[in-house]
């Protein structure tokens, strides 16, 4: 299996970049640093997604909660000009926000979350939208019964490249991705997606 790429470390402004210039059937790890950074890129690139790419997007949170996501994305004042409509967009089924631990443990199993993202990416194109973007927080895994190993043999199970019109952000604290796993762990993450890509302070 190829190696993938990774970049150490990039700011916002690079990370927004490089996720814009995204290819279809993308699967990314993002590390970040802390729930303020998160914010930003994902107040900003949610808004470019939905509003200019015309893409479904999902979000699952971990950190923090589904309300306060809808909060950061309504705020004139979170970055400047990133306010979004949420009750409209969550109304037309553009923008969807569940709780990770839901998402992921809520019905059955984390394949269900997968299918979820699919049966979306039909859905987008049934409805003449340009696929799904889906920003998922792992750390619910951490606080389930499955813990690291669950999170390894869910993260092994799916490819590093989708075959349809879905992009896949699965983000990652920095203090969890730093200490949790073992580097033999963190070679089997970096081997099931396409790049690494770490936001720094």
């Amino acid at each position: 299996m190829n190696k993938p790429n990774i970049d150490s470390v990039r700011n916002i402004e690079s990370v927004l970049e490089q996720l814009n210039q995204t290819e279809y059937g993308s699967h990314y790890i993002i590390v970040y640093p802390n729930l303020a950074n998160l914010r930003e890129l994902y107040s900003r690139y949610i808004k470019t997604e939905i509003e200019e790419n015309d893409m479904i997007v999902l979000i699952l949170p971990f950190y923090e909660t589904t309300d306060s996501v809808r909060r950061i994305l309504s705020e004139d004042n979170a970055a400047e000009g990133t306010s979004i409509d949420v009750t409209k967009y969550e109304k037309h089924h553009s923008l969807i926000i569940v709780d990770s631990a839901r998402a992921y443990f809520g019905s059955s199993s984390s394949d269900d979350l997968v299918s979820f993202i699919k049966s979306l990416a039909k859905y987008a194109k049934q409805t003449g939208r340009n696929g799904v973007c889906a920003l998922c927080d792992i750390g619910s895994f951490y606080h389930s019964r499955l813990k690291v190993d669950g999170l390894i043999a869910h993260e092994a199970s799916l490819p590093s490249k989708f075959d349809m019109n879905i992009k896949a952000f699965c983000l990652y604290h920095k203090a969890d991705y730093d200490n949790r796993f073992t580097r033999e762990q963190k070679q089997v993450l970096l081997e099931h997606h396409g790049r690494e890509i770490r936001i720094k302070v």
